[in-house]
């Protein structure tokens, strides 16, 4: 029986899942040929950090770091027992990582449609100091076609839609210099310059995390200042020009055929609408504001399908979202919403 959408999105997340939390100890000494470490030994880490770093290609550099506070005997004893095991036996963890990532990509490829593939899979340990010293183990590798790349911007976050981050662990995705934010969802909890940050507890739906990067210029706008034309004037006339035209050709018509003109005698039929088209009509038909799995489901499209075609009315500025709850709400811009609605966050 072949998988849904659905299904294999949630293939992805638990697949990364089982990874993050079975890369955490170690291999077992008799895998590696090295005695196995004393359970009280066991690398337990207190904070993992996925960080992920977009190319123009799509393509994606990953670290995984898992970071243990060095804070007593014990905790020290393990990382340097790690650190020891990792320095005499650094092939056997990276090809045991390399298994397990690739099973995860796999069922990334399977679920995007994507061609992908996993490289230069390397393992490290280090010392960081922070607030605190921290033993940190960390595994790094190429992920091909992570993101979609097409015409100026990078679409991330299909590849692992639905992971769940516990309290411990951050999501980190940046992106090359020059490209700029056009939407993310959910909103990141941190943004810097050229990254966005998720810490969990985070439970991402199949249609998150969603991150959309550009790197063209956003629309000028215009102060009205000098010789031109203040903005608001020029577009104060095309409308007036667009409501005159439109007028005098439907008074013009009722003259002729003596029969008033409904907007839904003028409405093109369903099948001649685009994807865009049938989303805007949709959400106009329901006063301009509805959830987005409402959409899925009038629609009859699958939660991939829907979120591609909202991200990119959400890019073009045709569409506005805002989160309700753990639901996503969709809102024309012409649509006001609540004066101060305490659990609605609007996107960025």
């Amino acid at each position: 029986m072949s998988q849904t959408g659905g299904d294999r999105l949630a293939t992805v997340a638990a697949a990364l899942a089982i990874l993050l939390v079975s890369m955490a100890a170690p291999p077992a000494g008799a895998q590696l040929g090295a005695p196995a470490l004393p359970q009280t030994q066991a690398f337990d880490p207190d904070t993992v950090l996925l960080d992920a770093s977009l190319a123009t290609d799509g393509d994606a550099s990953w670290e995984i770091r898992y970071l243990i506070r060095l804070d007593d005997e014990n905790a020290t004893a393990a990382f340097e027992s790690l650190d020891a095991d990792v320095q005499a036996n650094r092939t056997a963890y990276s090809d045991r990582f390399a298994d397990r990532i690739g099973g995860t990509v796999g069922a990334a490829e399977n679920a995007t449609g994507r061609e992908m593939a996993v490289r230069n899979v390397t393992v490290r340990t280090t010392r960081q100091d922070l607030t605190r010293q921290y033993g940190v183990l960390v595994y790094g590798f190429e992920w091909t076609n992570f993101a979609v790349a097409n015409d100026s911007a990078l679409r991330a976050g299909d590849a692992i839609a639905g992971l769940f981050l516990d309290e411990t662990t951050s999501l980190m995705v940046s992106w090359p210099d020059g490209y700029r934010v056009v939407s993310s969802d959910p909103a990141p909890d941190e943004t810097g310059d050229q990254s966005a940050t998720w810490r969990g507890p985070a439970d991402f739906t199949t249609s998150q995390p969603r991150l959309v990067v550009s790197s063209a210029p956003p629309p000028p706008t215009d102060t009205g200042e000098g010789d031109t034309m203040p903005t608001s004037i020029v577009a104060g006339a095309l409308v007036l020009l667009l409501v005159g035209a439109g007028l005098g050709w439907w008074w013009r018509r009722r003259e002729s055929t003596d029969d008033p003109v409904t907007a839904d005698d003028d409405a093109p039929p369903e099948e001649l609408l685009s994807n865009e088209e049938r989303v805007l009509r949709l959400l106009r038909e329901h006063g301009g504001r509805m959830k987005q799995q409402q959409v899925v489901e009038e629609l009859g499209w699958t939660d991939a399908k829907t979120s591609q075609v909202v991200g990119e009315l959400r890019e073009a500025g045709e569409l506005e979202g805002f989160r309700l709850g753990r639901e996503n709400v969709l809102r024309l811009p012409e649509v006001d919403g609540p004066a101060d609605p305490p659990d609605d966050e609007p996107e960025k």
